[in-house]
Formats: C-alpha cells, structure tokens, sequence
C-alpha cells in the first residue's frame, strides 16, 4: 500500500506567486480610516473641566515665568545675587524675564537697570603684558561695581515717584469761551443800541408834548416901574435917528409907544397881555418878515449880478489896454530903430511909464 503522508498541524505556509520575468507589481495602496470629530465637547472632557476648575480659584495653571522673575527680584533684595539671566538671552528680552505682575514699576526698572549694568561691565580683564594698565582697569571695575552695588541697595535712586518737583508747575491760563466773548460783545452791542433808542424815543416825546403857556401875571407897583425905567433905557439906548425907515418900522412894530400919559400910568395899573394878544403881535412881526427878507434876498443877487458884470467890464477894458499898450511899445520900439545913428539923446523911459498906467488899473479894479 502507498504510504500516505500526514497533514503538519500549524500554520500553513504562505503561498508563493510565481514572478514571471522578474517583474514585480506595485502594492496597492491601503485604503484610509476617516475618524469624526465630536460636535461638541464630550462628556468626559466635561468632566474634566469641572474637575479642573473646582482645584483652582483663578482657573489657570501656574506660570513659572512669573515665579523666577518673583525669585529674581527677592535674590536681589536680599543682595545675595544679581540673578543675572543666562548669557545666551539678550538684553533686548530682559524685560521677559521679570514679573509683571506684583512688583511696582520702580522695583521693575531697578531690577532692570541692574541687569543692564552688569552684562556692560562684563568679565574681569585677565593678566596682560602692562601692569599699570592692568591695575587701571581693575581699579575702574571696582569703582563700578561699587556703583551697581549702592544702586541696588538704595531703592530711592530708581524711584521717580518720591522725587521732588524742582520745578514748580506752570500755571495754565485757560482761554475763554469763543462763544461767551461773541456773547459778551452782542451784550455791549445791544445795551448801546437800547440807550440809543431810549435817548430817540424821549426826544420824540419831548416833540410830541405840547409847550406850556406861560401865564403873565401882573406885578406890584414897585416891579412894573422897574420894568418901565428898563424900557425907557433901552428905548434911550437905540437912536432912531440912525436907522433907515424899515430898521425904524421893525423897532415900533417891536416896542410900540405907550398911549396913556406919566401921570395916569402913577395911578392906573397895566392890564396884563393875553397869550392871543401875544400870538397876534408874532404873527404881524412874522408876516412883516417875510416880504422884508425876500427884498433883502432880492438886493444881494442884484449886488452879484452887477459884480459879475463889472469884473467882465473891467476884464475887457484890462485887455483892450494891454494891447494898446503892446501896439505903443512896438512903434517905440521901431522909432528907436530908425534914429539909432543920433549921440547924446537918452531913450525915454518906457518902462517906467508902464508900470504907472498898470498901477493905475489896479486901483480901478480894486475899487
């Protein structure tokens, strides 16, 4: 009987493509997993939140930042050490390194300033070929580090706010209101115009009333004998005889003579002038005026025309003189001509001669 061979227990072995002619086929590529994301927060991420801000009241985590600049500055003030950052951060990032919360500003630029100063001293100098030199140079550190050392310890060196006000602020004069000074000017502008038209309205009204009477009262005997010397000395004063018959008229009509004789007047008394008798005595004057003034108008336009029709009379005569006279002077002059050749004669004295006939005009015309 043919042997029969027994099946290996295990895993069956991987089953071998052939490659004909050595080519092989590119893998195809594994189809990718898409994963959704959450909407909204899970609940587990829930709870952790909740977990998270019941731990702390300000529900943040702590900033170690904050903290070494705390550290810094309290190595500082205890003058252990500068706490100098490390060489490698610049000056321009020191403001980083301090804490920006919890320390005043002056404590925050001394720390600052500190730091600055100390990277711009940097090393010691090592040994060099000058001993002087050397010496020198560490003679200026020590100076300096002095210096940094008193500026950390006196905190009133970084402190602006107790410094003194050396100058004493300067007092602002505030301007005023451009619309209260335009206010200001339409006041006075209107308080004139008010007493301008106050002054107008009151002399409208001192127009408009009418002028009191006055009442003539008689007078006691002693009063109207005064009166009547008065007038009998101005009547005395003024000579009638002088004046011309309408100067004379005016005076009567003015002052007329008193009918009643000396020795009536001693014992009766005036009876006292109405305000009609008044009236009517101004109105005669006033009726007589009027002709008196167009006649007085009338003789001085007379007066000017008979002025100007002398000055042209007299013009023309001036003229017709002086050609006259310019006809004389050519004839002289034409005679003089013509007996040149005679010795010892003087030639007249025509000059002379015109000058007086000129003078004479003069007075002519003046007059």
């Amino acid at each position: 009987m043919p042997e029969v061979k027994k099946s290996r227990k295990g895993r069956p072995p991987k089953a071998k493509t052939p490659e004909p002619n050595g080519y092989k086929s590119p893998e195809q590529p594994l189809a990718g997993t898409k994963v959704a994301l959450p909407v909204a927060d899970t609940p587990v991420i829930q709870r952790n939140k909740e977990l998270r801000g019941g731990k702390g009241s300000k529900g943040k985590r702590r900033s170690s930042l904050s903290m070494r600049g705390r550290r810094a500055s309290s190595l500082i003030d205890s003058g252990a050490s500068n706490a100098l950052p490390h060489r490698e951060v610049g000056t321009a990032d020191f403001f980083k390194h301090i804490a920006d919360d919890g320390l005043p500003e002056p404590r925050r630029m001394r720390q600052l300033l500190i730091w600055c100063a100390t990277r711009a001293i940097g090393e010691k100098p090592k040994g060099g070929s000058d001993p002087d030199e050397q010496s020198a140079r560490l003679a200026a550190r020590q100076i300096q580090e002095e210096v940094l050392r008193e500026f950390s310890n006196n905190s009133d060196l970084s402190n602006w706010f107790s410094r003194e006000d050396l100058n004493p602020p300067a007092v602002v004069v505030k301007k005023p209101n451009p619309r209260n000074v335009q206010n200001t000017e339409k006041i006075k502008e209107l308080e004139e115009h008010i007493q301008k038209l106050q002054k107008e309205r009151q002399a409208l009204n001192a127009l408009s009333r009418q002028p009191a009477i006055p009442s003539v009262k008689p007078d006691s005997q002693p009063d109207q004998q005064t009166t009547k010397q008065s007038r009998k000395s101005q009547r005395e004063e003024v000579d009638s005889s002088l004046l011309d018959p309408s100067q004379q008229a005016i005076l009567k009509s003015l002052d007329p003579p008193t009918q009643p004789s000396e020795g009536d007047s001693s014992t009766t008394t005036r009876p006292p002038i109405t305000p009609s008798a008044i009236s009517a005595q101004l109105s005669r004057v006033t009726t007589s005026l009027a002709p008196t003034l167009d006649t007085f108008a009338a003789g001085i336009h007379d007066i000017e025309l008979y002025r100007a029709s002398a000055d042209t009379v007299s013009s023309r005569i001036l003229r017709t003189c002086a050609q006259r006279l310019e006809e004389r002077d050519a004839q002289n002059t034409q005679r003089l001509h013509a007996i040149e050749g005679t010795e010892g004669e003087s030639p007249p004295r025509f000059k002379q001669d015109l000058g007086l006939i000129l003078g004479a005009l003069s007075r002519v015309e003046r007059r």
